[in-house]
């Protein structure tokens, strides 16, 4: 069986830092942010992890990726 595919949204563009996971139909599955100056690139794959961790999914379900830079 194929596993189920989600969509990972990245905004960084402001010193508001979030992840969103959707899946297919635009159901948000999973959030997370935090306040960051200036260590977006440390705080990324951080927030990430979590996020994909907090919406009991895996890397392997992620199936495209948005960002906002």
């Amino acid at each position: 069986h194929p596993l189920p595919q989600y969509n990972l949204c990245i905004e960084s563009s402001t010193t508001i830092c979030s992840i969103a996971i959707f899946d297919t139909e635009g159901l948000l599955m999973g959030f997370e942010e935090e306040t960051i100056s200036n260590s977006h690139a440390e705080k990324l794959a951080p927030l990430i992890r979590q996020c994909i961790f907090n919406s009991n999914l895996s890397f392997k379900n992620i199936a495209a990726v948005a960002i906002s830079i």
